[in-house]
């Protein structure tokens, strides 16, 4: 199983597009809790969603807060093999940001796809643009590949609409996560 840690800054959209893929995946391809879609609670807890594509075995895991991510880098309790990053085109790379790319790099964590969120309600095109040439400037600082994998698109409207163009979006990010290990 391939383990996928979703970092990203506090109300980046981290939880969000733990809910986003689940709904894409149960309306595009039938994967998935159709429960999970409908159901409301408080984050308390780390959230995960596994899935299959291609026959290998994918497990998107979200902690509720910053707090809950060092914890989990100090005890060194969990493995993953990649890292998606939430960076929300409305506010670019935050101290969060930067430091959780940090602490996964230092914790072996070498592959990483960025997700740039919430484009639905940034102001223009070209701010988007910058936002991301920002963001992989920052994770490069860190470590990361330049040439990484990034994504433009909404969460929150993939949820509204899976089968639409933002559940595409989506989609980009699981071939991109599946492509880095290929």
């Amino acid at each position: 199983m391939r383990k996928i840690l979703v970092l990203g800054h506090v109300d980046h959209g981290k939880t969000t597009f733990i809910r986003a893929l689940n709904s894409v995946l149960y309306n595009r391809f039938g994967i998935g809790d159709e429960a999970g879609l409908i159901r409301e609670q408080v984050v308390t807890a780390k959230k995960s969603f596994t899935f299959v594509v291609g026959g290998e075995s994918y497990q998107y895991m979200d902690y509720p807060g910053f707090a809950d991510y060092i914890d989990m880098f100090e005890a060194g309790e969990e493995k993953f093999d990649a890292a998606l990053m939430i960076c929300a085109a409305t506010d670019g790379p935050m101290s969060q940001t930067r430091e959780l790319a940090r602490m996964a790099k230092e914790k072996g964590i070498d592959k990483l796809v960025l997700f740039l969120s919430k484009v639905d309600i940034a102001d223009d095109d070209e701010l988007v643009e910058l936002v991301g040439f920002g963001a992989v400037e920052v994770l490069a600082e860190e470590g990361y590949d330049e040439s990484m994998p990034m994504i433009t698109g909404s969460a929150d409207r993939a949820m509204m609409n899976p089968t639409g163009e933002h559940g595409d979006k989506i989609v980009e990010v699981i071939k991109a996560m599946a492509g880095l290990f290929d």
